[in-house]
């Protein structure tokens, strides 16, 4: 688990997923677990060409985030997922559990986004420190349109009111 959990977070995003779940099974692996163990060895065996690539003359920070509501079936707790594309290749990602259980779709969705604004601030604020100022805003791509209207308009809703707002 310890090279796949390094590939999964320095070359590899697309099994970063996958990782993250057989990871839960390390103290007490299951027949699924080692059949899906093997199945991402087999896929890792077929696509030893695929990496990270970055091209062109522009950085073009942006992201896109996503998330399965009440995905684990054993906690409830939806997925997070982001990825930020900087240079046309893949810098940072994250799969991971989110740390309270969502009460609906939005919800699950709008933590995942906050995940990765809070990404793509920090790499602006990175970026900046090394002297690359971003100019343009920087785009976050995600699929939930009540998330994103809660996103452009925070006031508290009778569906949004739960969601605690820290700052």
């Amino acid at each position: 688990m310890g090279a796949l959990l390094y590939l999964a977070l320095n070359t590899r995003p697309d099994i970063s997923y996958a990782v993250g779940v057989l990871a839960r099974f390390n103290t007490n692996p299951i027949y699924r677990a080692c059949k899906a163990l093997i199945r991402l060895l087999l896929y890792l065996r077929s696509t030893p060409t695929i990496g990270l690539k970055f091209y062109g003359n522009e950085l073009n920070l942006f992201g896109y985030s996503d998330a399965d509501w009440a995905g684990d079936l054993d906690s409830r707790r939806s997925t997070t997922g982001y990825v930020v594309y900087a240079a046309g290749g893949p810098i940072a990602w994250q799969s991971k559990l989110q740390t309270t259980v969502a009460v609906s779709t939005m919800e699950a969705e709008y933590m995942a986004a906050f995940g990765a604004i809070q990404e793509l601030i920090w790499l602006k604020g990175v970026l900046s420190e090394i002297g690359i100022n971003l100019v343009d805003p920087i785009t976050l791509n995600m699929d939930a349109k009540s998330a994103i209207a809660l996103a452009k308009n925070p006031m508290h809703h009778k569906r949004s009111k739960h969601i605690d707002i820290t700052g």
